[in-house]
């Protein structure tokens, strides 16, 4: 596979499985386990939160890869942390005002999501970030 290739098309969709991953532990997480067919209201706030986590957590994590490209990193810690710092910074940005009521459960949820985000990015795209091909048979890799 071809860096190019990779950057174009794997690093998308690891991106949007990162935060199908994360917008579904936040909604596991407020709602709890589905009981007897509560189908429709977890499609629904599984999607409304899929936006939200997308949106939120975009020019972050685009911060994010762009630095693992760029330096190389493929440890799990990396996505891991910085999956869970986004997602602890989007809690703490998204519970603001004179009446917010800032619980460290909801910090939790959220710093938790960004965690599976964070290594299911990784799963997918992360180990081989930052991956070159050679350009002739004989050149280093770098």
């Amino acid at each position: 596979m071809t860096a190019l290739l990779r950057l174009l098309l794997v690093v998308p969709l690891a991106y949007i499985a990162t935060v199908v991953a994360a917008a579904l532990v936040i909604v596991f997480g407020v709602f709890g386990s589905p009981g007897a067919n509560p189908a429709v209201l977890l499609v629904g706030a599984a999607a409304a939160t899929t936006v939200l986590v997308g949106s939120i957590s975009f020019a972050p994590a685009v911060v994010a890869i762009i630095v693992a490209e760029a330096l190389s990193l493929r440890s799990p810690f990396y996505f891991i942390g910085v999956g869970g710092l986004i997602g602890f910074a989007a809690g703490l940005l998204g519970d603001f005002g004179p009446d917010a009521d800032w619980s460290g459960s909801l910090g939790a949820l959220y710093a938790a999501a960004g965690f599976v985000g964070g290594f299911v990015y990784w799963l997918i795209a992360g180990q081989s970030s930052g991956a070159r091909i050679a350009t002739s048979p004989g050149s280093r890799s770098a």
